[in-house]
């Protein structure tokens, strides 16, 4: 695995809270493994290791989860009907979206690190975006999770 240090993306909601894609970790096929993500609010601050799924096959890029979750919000900027909900890989990090017919994305993200073991932690917020923000998070987070490894 190599590991590309200098890679980031930040998506911040209405609110300035800050949701981070970090340090991603590239396999031997050039896909991302693993990332850090991070959740930065006035009042709160936590940072993990995320397992993701997405793969090249015949050196054609097969979205992970993440990247699929924010496109599907990007197509249907006008509003999405029920909850779309996604779960990484190994189930510690998760994305539920409801929309309003106004143009605002409630995005809840989830945490449950007691999947990596005792003593980690759990936690649930809230992120707000409006539509006119989703296709250019979409573009960010695809190409975050579709970078390639210099050595590939």
């Amino acid at each position: 695995m190599s590991f590309n240090e200098c890679s980031k993306i930040e998506i911040i909601s209405r609110e300035d809270e800050k949701l981070t894609f970090s340090c991603p970790c590239v396999n031997f096929y050039g896909a991302v493994d693993s990332y850090l993500a991070e959740i930065t609010c006035p009042y709160f601050c936590a940072s993990f290791s995320v397992h993701s799924t997405g793969f090249y096959y015949d050196d054609e890029f097969h979205n992970s989860d993440e990247a699929d979750f924010f496109e599907t919000l990007a197509k249907n900027w006008r509003g999405i009907n029920g909850r779309l909900e996604m779960t990484c890989i190994s189930g510690e990090l998760g994305f539920a979206a409801v929309s309003d017919n106004k143009g605002h994305f409630d995005i809840e993200i989830s945490y449950d690190g007691t999947k990596n073991g005792p003593g980690d932690f759990s936690f649930k917020k809230h992120f707000l975006l409006e539509a006119g923000e989703l296709e250019e998070v979409s573009k960010r987070v695809n190409k975050f999770f579709a970078q390639r490894s210099a050595r590939v």
